[in-house]
């Protein structure tokens, strides 16, 4: 049988057939570069997330410690200073009672201290809040007040409790609260002027002792 009129074998690939190609997936090129870039994207968002809340952290912190520094370092509130012996001392003179005046007298010491007190308290606040300075003693002072009461006292909030303080006790006619002051005022001069004072000095320098230098301390 002659070549031309041989019978194709079936197991053997015809010359002219081509492989059958293989489907191109045209997604998969072009998905992988565009997840990529969107992880790249999402983690570099994160990480700048992650950079700012440490930042912020940051200056939270810094501030905190700023405001826990920069103060008089007072962390008893003052009232509580004068109300305490004086709750003692109309504790002991409701057990122990020793009158020192008469009642007529007391009352008429007693009264215009407390009213003078008080007055003198509210213009201290008064003050404050116009100078928007803080009235609390561990907070940083921004500025110098020196108006109103601070032109008299230096210490007017202080002055104002001592009178309200020495009121009640005189019109309790209480010997023991009267006792009592004098140990209330020490403290307050060492520990919570004298620390107030150091501070001032520290924060405003020549400016706060001209003023120191001018204006008693109590009256």
């Amino acid at each position: 049988m002659s070549e031309g009129n041989r019978p194709p074998n079936p197991d053997r690939p015809q010359e002219d057939e081509q492989p059958l190609a293989r489907p191109v997936n045209d997604e998969q090129p072009l998905a992988r570069p565009v997840r990529e870039e969107q992880e790249a994207e999402a983690t570099q968002a994160e990480a700048e997330q992650q950079e700012l809340s440490r930042q912020v952290e940051g200056e939270q912190e810094e501030k905190s410690m700023a405001d826990e520094q920069d103060n008089p370092g007072i962390r008893v509130p003052p009232p509580l200073i004068y109300l305490l012996p004086l709750i003692l001392g109309l504790l002991l003179d409701r057990r122990w009672h020793v009158p020192f005046s008469p009642r007529g007298v007391a009352r008429i010491i007693g009264w215009p201290l407390i009213g003078g007190g008080m007055a003198l308290g509210g213009w201290f606040r008064r003050t404050m809040r116009d100078a928007d300075a803080p009235v609390r003693t561990d907070k940083p002072v921004p500025r110098l007040t020196t108006d109103g009461p601070f032109g008299y006292s230096r210490n007017p909030a202080y002055l104002a409790l001592a009178m309200i303080y020495a009121g009640i006790a005189v019109i309790r006619n209480s010997l023991w609260a009267i006792l009592l002051l004098p140990a209330v005022l020490l403290v307050i001069q060492r520990e919570v002027i004298g620390r107030e004072e150091r501070y001032l000095e520290r924060t405003f320098g020549e400016e706060y002792l001209d003023y120191k230098a001018s204006v008693r301390r109590w009256v």
